[in-house]
């Protein structure tokens, strides 16, 4: 019966979508059009070559030498093992949905046991560097490089208290004879070049899915904005939700204090969005991992980042 109403749901909203596509088509146009120039001029340039230099690293078997460095904090921490480490690194340095994507080829490669994977995904997915301190603190908010790392360092820090806590959760237990089992994989019969041009195909395909999510929740956010609602604050945070790019630009032209727009943006990058999550969904699709576990982490992870954000500006002055 779930599944029923579930599946007439989903129909129903598909309807609804390309009725005001037929409707609405300068709005939708619009909209798919800064879909489309966001993906090509942030997201392309950005998050390319990072998938194609992990999916080089992940075919030749060089994580377990990058991730030797991480050992004692997944170890410690976390109970896993220290290839997570890179998943984890990456995850920050490249942005959504690359923490996923790592972990989903870890999987695949048997380097984490499903359940390591359920886990890892509560905290490594994360938002990247220049998407913070560039989009977002620079070209946004326009306020100084201090406040951007400050965003960062607690958003960080979030994804990590989430993930100590999910550590109970799932009752993750170390195992040492899995992880010198890792070590022992066999490498590609594939020559380098093959193995290259493999990683460019790879990555050009997924770079090509995430662009269709964000256009295509560019256009969601477009016509949800013909919703009404009592607060425009409240609206656009909702929008956020969606679809965090354009969340974020439509919370800082509100008329509301820089402290509460601050708080109000973090949040919703800690909580990624449903574009997001639906990229994440697309580089998950050939695992067993569970989404919508993975979004209850991520809105845990939402609610400990508004805490801190909220408890730095109750003490601090910008």
């Amino acid at each position: 019966m779930f599944l029923f109403k579930k599946s007439y749901l989903i129909y129903i909203s598909i309807f609804v979508v390309l009725l005001s596509l037929i409707l609405f088509p300068k709005y939708t146009f619009e909209a798919a059009t800064e879909g489309l120039l966001l993906w090509a001029n942030i997201i392309v340039p950005s998050l390319l070559p990072f998938i194609i230099v992990s999916n080089l690293i992940i075919h030749l078997n060089l994580v377990k030498y990058i991730s030797f460095f991480f050992k004692p904090i997944m170890r410690v921490f976390f109970n896993l093992p220290s290839v997570a480490g890179y998943a984890w690194v990456l995850g920050m340095l490249s942005g959504y949905p690359m923490g996923a994507k790592i972990t989903g080829d870890l999987l695949h490669q048997k380097l984490i046991t499903p359940i390591q994977g359920q886990f890892l995904l509560t905290f490594v997915n994360n938002v990247s560097p220049m998407f913070v301190l560039g989009f977002v603190s620079t070209g946004i908010l326009d306020v100084n490089t201090q406040i951007g790392f400050l965003l960062l360092f607690i958003l960080y820090l979030s994804s990590l208290i989430t993930g100590f806590i999910f550590r109970f959760v799932y009752g993750i237990v170390y195992s040492p004879n899995f992880e010198k089992h890792n070590y022992t994989l066999v490498q590609s019969k594939k020559s380098f070049l093959e193995i290259f041009d493999q990683c460019i195909v790879d990555a050009i395909d997924l770079i090509i899915r995430i662009g269709g999510y964000v256009i295509f929740f560019s256009i969601i956010v477009c016509l949800a904005q013909a919703i009404p609602f009592q607060s425009l604050l409240f609206k656009n945070f909702f929008l956020g939700i969606i679809e965090i790019s354009n969340g974020i630009s439509l919370i800082s032209n509100s008329p509301t204090a820089l402290e509460t727009k601050i708080v109000l943006i973090n949040t919703i990058i800690g909580f990624g969005g449903f574009s997001v999550h639906g990229q994440t969904a697309s580089v998950l699709q050939n695992t067993n991992l569970s989404i919508p576990k993975y979004i209850f982490a991520k809105s845990i992870n939402g609610f400990i980042t508004f805490v801190l954000t909220l408890l730095f500006f109750l003490f601090t002055a910008i």
